[in-house]
């Protein structure tokens, strides 16, 4: 029996279409501040100068590299450290975390329910390393990403 869309209604077709387009979302072109790279058999994900954003679209993108290499060799701001949740990434001597409180894009007043999600995201060595200089505030703080993450070898994530 040949069964058609029509037989399961338009649920099964959004669900099809959202379990699609999730499988293409790492191949969905050059993302703001980053770029591919061809190295190895792989192509990494780089990070050159990223300056963050809404936090759901990051939660997102970096879900949909969940499995690919990044390498972050630049600046990271906001958002952008999300990427610290990431399994399998490194940082050149060049990378840079920059940290802040969440704040409402439409007013500039702080997001508590941003920052609270913006927590929860990194692993205990960063919520460590925040607390200890002073929290996720509206003053920006920064470190080496190699405080965090593991150097990156011959350009490759080991």
């Amino acid at each position: 029996m040949i069964t058609t869309w029509r037989g399961y209604g338009i649920f099964a077709f959004v669900i099809a279409l959202l379990a699609m387009l999730t499988t293409l979302l790492p191949f969905c072109g050059k993302a703001h501040g980053a770029e591919q790279v061809n190295v190895g058999v792989v192509a990494p994900y780089v990070i050159r100068k990223d300056i963050g954003g809404i936090i759901g679209e990051y939660i997102l993108k970096y879900k949909g590299l969940e499995w690919t290499p990044i390498i972050v060799d630049g600046e990271c701001n906001s958002s952008c450290t999300l990427v610290l949740a990431n399994k399998h990434v490194c940082a050149t001597d060049r990378a840079f975390f920059y940290f802040h409180g969440a704040h409402n894009v439409n007013t500039g007043a702080p997001s508590p329910n941003g920052t609270a999600l913006l927590w929860a995201r990194y692993p205990q060595k960063v919520q460590d390393w925040i607390t200890a200089h002073g929290g996720l505030t509206q003053k920006w703080i920064g470190a080496k990403a190699t405080v965090f993450l593991p150097l990156c070898k011959d350009g490759k994530v080991s």
